[in-house]
């Protein structure tokens, strides 16, 4: 598909965006530009993702380029009791 459903996260909002995509021209590999329109799905993306982590039971582990470790977990809390 030449213009494929892309995610993508946006520094400048802090959002997380849906559309349709293309790769741009003369930059590096994999890095694409939205065509038309988009649609913020920050919410529904987090959720989801809180969702396959609490399911799965386990926290996430990415190796970043400079070799650290980012970890993404789920912790449940009971609701404070009003006073």
């Amino acid at each position: 598909m030449t213009n494929p459903l892309t995610l993508g996260f946006s520094p400048l909002s802090g959002k997380i965006y849906a559309g349709r995509s293309k790769p741009v021209k003369d930059a590096a590999p994999g890095v694409r530009q939205f065509t038309g329109d988009k649609v913020d799905l920050t919410d529904d993306a987090l959720g989801c993702v809180a969702d396959k982590i609490l399911k799965d039971g386990k926290p996430v582990k990415w190796i970043l380029n400079d070799g650290r470790i980012m970890t993404l977990s789920v912790e449940i809390t009971e609701p404070e009791q009003a006073a």
